[in-house]
Parts: C-alpha cells; sequence; structure tokens
C-alpha cells in the first residue's frame, strides 16, 4: 500500500493529496475524452467531434466520480474501451492485451469479456480468438507477477474467487431494480436470503440467483445482437448495455458501478437520437444515485434526520433514479433485442 504501518497517513484535508490521488481518474477521463474525440472524428466533422470531447469531460457525472468523488472507476474504464476500440480497429491481439489489463484492475469489467471475445471471434475467427486469447492471459499473469515472486498469489486468487463474499447485500447504495424491489432496503438485506415473490410461487432462488438469472437473461440477447452487428456502433452500444444491465439486476451493486457504461455510450451517441437521449439519461441518473448516497449531500438534504441513509427524505428521489435506471434499460434493450435490423442506424454527418 502506499502509506504501509511506519509512514504518516496524509489527513484528507491535505489539498495536495487529495488531488494526487484523484490524478489517475483525472488523467484517465481526459485520455478517454481523446480516444472517443478521435474516433468520433472519423464519422463527423471537427467541429461536431469537439462537440461529443465536450459532452464527455465536460459531463457533470464524470467530474462528480472523479474529482469530487475520488472514485477511480475512470481507470479500468480507459483500459475496457480502449480495448474494444483497438479490436474494431483491426487489432485484436493488442485489444486483449489491453483487455487483461482491464480485468486485473477492477471486476466490473468481467461482463466485458465474453462480448469483447464474441466480437472477436465473430470478425476475425476462432484462431486469432486463442492467439489473443493467450495475449490477454500474459498480460494478467504479467500484472500478478509481483504476488507471484512475493508468494502471496493464493492470496489474490481466493480474493479474486471470492469477490462476491466482500459485500454480500442486495444492494450496495445503487439506485436499480433492487432497490425499489426492497423499498431502499437492499443495503440491509443479505443476498443469500430468498426473494420473497418467488417463495410464494413455491421457488426458493435466493437475491443474488435470481439477479444472476436475470443478467443471463438479458446479456444472451445482447451476445446475440452484438454477434449479428459486430461492428460500430453495434459493439459499443452492446458493451453499454451489458453494463447498464449488470448494474440493473445484480445484487451487491455500488452507487458508481454505472460509470462503466458512459465512455461506451460517449462512443456513438452522435448516431442518432436515441444514443444521445439514452447518454443523457444515464449522465442524470448516475450523478443523481451518487449524489443522494454521499455522506455531505445526505447531511445537506436531510439535515434533520439522524439515518445516516437519509431515511424518508430521500427516498421518493432515490425511488424516482432507480426507475429511471431500470427504465432505461427497457427502453434501449427492447429495441436493440427485438427489431430485425440494425436496431440503431447510424446517423450520417458531415466528414468534412
Amino acid at each position: 500500500m502506499m502509506f504501509a504501518d511506519g509512514f504518516p497517513y496524509p489527513h484528507e484535508s491535505n489539498s495536495a493529496y487529495r488531488f494526487m490521488l484523484r490524478l489517475p481518474a483525472l488523467v484517465s477521463d481526459l485520455l478517454m475524452g481523446l480516444l472517443i474525440f478521435s474516433c468520433a472524428r472519423r464519422y463527423i466533422s471537427h467541429r461536431h467531434a469537439m462537440f461529443v470531447l465536450a459532452a464527455f469531460v465536460f459531463n457533470g457525472a464524470i467530474i462528480f466520480d472523479s474529482a469530487y468523488y475520488g472514485q477511480v472507476d475512470a481507470v479500468h474504464s480507459l483500459l475496457a474501451l480502449t480495448a474494444f476500440v483497438l479490436v474494431d480497429h483491426k487489432r485484436p491481439a493488442w485489444g486483449w492485451a489491453v483487455m487483461g489489463l482491464a480485468l486485473m484492475t477492477k471486476p466490473q469489467t468481467y461482463v466485458l469479456g465474453p462480448l469483447l471475445l464474441l466480437i472477436t471471434w465473430r470478425r476475425f475467427g476462432f484462431k486469432k480468438v486463442i492467439f489473443s486469447g493467450c495475449i490477454g492471459a500474459l498480460s494478467c499473469i504479467m500484472v500478478a507477477l509481483p504476488f507471484i515472486l512475493h508468494g502471496s498469489f493464493h492470496e489474490l486468487l481466493t480474493y479474486m474467487l471470492n469477490i462476491a463474499e466482500v459485500h454480500p447485500l442486495v444492494g450496495c447504495n445503487a439506485d436499480n431494480l433492487w432497490w425499489w424491489v426492497t423499498h431502499g432496503k437492499a443495503i440491509m438485506i443479505p443476498d443469500s436470503e430468498t426473494v420473497s415473490i418467488l417463495g410464494q410461487l413455491g421457488i426458493t432462488l435466493s437475491y443474488r440467483t435470481t439477479g444472476l438469472l436475470l443478467l443471463f437473461l438479458l446479456l444472451g440477447p445482447i451476445w446475440y445482437q452484438t454477434w449479428k452487428h459486430p461492428f460500430s456502433p453495434g459493439i459499443y452500444v452492446g458493451a453499454a448495455l451489458s453494463v447498464l444491465a449488470f448494474f440493473v439486476v445484480s445484487t451487491q451493486m455500488h452507487e458508481n458501478y454505472l460509470y462503466l457504461a458512459l465512455p461506451f455510450l460517449a462512443m456513438v451517441c452522435y448516431r442518432n437520437k436515441q444514443l444521445a437521449w439514452l447518454y443523457f439519461l444515464l449522465s442524470l441518473s448516475f450523478v443523481s444515485n451518487m449524489a443522494l448516497h454521499y455522506p455531505d449531500f445526505v447531511e445537506f438534504l436531510a439535515p434533520n434526520n439522524p439515518d445516516l441513509f437519509g431515511g424518508a427524505e430521500l427516498f421518493w428521489p432515490r425511488y424516482v433514479t432507480s426507475l429511471v435506471n431500470t427504465g432505461a434499460l427497457i427502453f434501449a434493450f427492447f429495441p436493440r433485442m427485438f427489431w430485425s435490423g440494425e436496431p440503431y442506424p447510424v446517423a450520417r454527418g458531415n466528414s468534412a
């Protein structure tokens, strides 16, 4: 760790310390903005591409997450987005090398692994999947090498295999499906408990198992449609929908886990109005979700409530946010999954 025993731990009010902690995420945000701009420039004019760049780097949700909240979601998001761009630009081996880094950086990227594998297989064949997969595995090994040399690899492996036991709750401040199903009590319910509505039908499934089943029911059609349309914008929409589905129906979700969907949507938000509205809507719901669970905002919005989570004063705003997130998934999922053609046709722009 950066500050081990015997070293002074800077106080959080130290502005230089706070800035340095946020620097990796801030740099990653800027790099993603440049990547989004360079890709947009292939389809639209320089001027319009600048608007797309501004829509990402000046997005209030992005700024809140990285600059104010101090989260590091931008780092693994940059790696995952870069991996998809490299594969899209016919560099699958390099793409999987970067994807290996993303997978070792944050577990939230796991949901994108199968999708990238299908895209690689569909566009470059099974042999290239094997080769690129080996490159990705080598990348993972390089990240794990310090643990291997130190003799603590088993601890890393144990942590990764038991990641679901770190916060075994129905929800961890994510305003998603489970927030409104449990009426705001998701953070107080272990996800090993049986879902009551299924119990009444004689089916005994835990919240966790139910969430996983719902996730795979959503991911299956997403994978199928991406297999049919393995090029831009389909692959980026598929990635964004995968993250959105993961956030909305899975248990143990934190309020910042939706971040990963935004850079993928920014990659294609200029393609048509549906995608632009989806990007705008999720940006609003994301910043609302974080603000309504951030201690300083909770204290400001509900100053007289001793409840750590804000109690009744913040119930309805969070309820609305959870409905918006769930509704956004439905709005984006069903048109894409059940249209016979490409559900998000490209709006041709001036490339001059």
